[in-house]
């Protein structure tokens, strides 16, 4: 197998893990609270950007949506929330692409702030007025304090997984620079073909 055929496999490999984590924390362990959803399946698709880059991202919150709507079906179906949702990961991994490909507590809040404002607040409260024949402004304001406790739990969970992250580094795919000073320097995920030449 070629080295980019590898690089391929490894980055679809995460990818079909972060997307299985999202499905099932999205659709087994998150809570209605009448118009808002409140979970942490935000969380792998985030970091399929992070990690992958935007276009993985997109595609990793696409693919969760589509397929948690056909194993549990939490609602109508519309293709604006599945859109959203791949903003998500698009919006998360164009943060760490403008940071020069470093992940960092800063990285995770500007992007916390950007996605929980323009997709969980704005987006999403424009689509479920459609579908609930509901105010978009009434929704607006009925939704904001739940979008931003979500928006801090959010961060503060991506936040604490870095050093979760940066400890399997050597088994992850990925140009990112992980900003997790532990050791005194930057962590970098290094790719699993460069460890296997060199032990060789």
């Amino acid at each position: 197998m070629s080295k980019g055929s590898k690089k391929t496999l490894y980055y679809l490999t995460l990818a079909a893990v972060l997307t299985a984590l999202a499905i099932v924390l999205t659709r087994f362990f998150s809570f209605n609270i009448q118009i808002f959803r409140f979970g942490f399946g935000m969380v792998p698709v985030h970091y399929a950007g992070y990690l992958l880059g935007p276009i993985w991202g997109f595609l990793v919150g696409t693919v969760s949506d589509l397929i948690g709507i056909l194993i549990n079906a939490g609602g109508t179906p519309h293709p604006g929330i599945t859109l959203t949702t791949a903003l998500h990961g698009l919006i998360a991994g164009l943060v760490v692409v403008g940071n020069k490909r470093r992940l960092g507590a800063l990285a995770i809040v500007v992007s916390g702030v950007i996605t929980s404002v323009l997709c969980s607040w704005l987006l999403m409260s424009f689509w479920l007025s459609q579908l609930l024949g509901t105010s978009f402004p009434a929704l607006l304001v009925a939704r904001g304090l739940n979008v931003a406790l979500q928006g801090v739990a959010l961060v503060v969970v991506e936040i604490l997984l870095i050093p979760a992250f940066a400890s399997i580094k050597q088994y992850l795919p990925g140009e990112t620079t992980l900003l997790w000073r532990r050791s005194g320097t930057p962590v970098k995920y290094d790719k699993i073909t460069d460890q296997t030449d060199m032990r060789k």
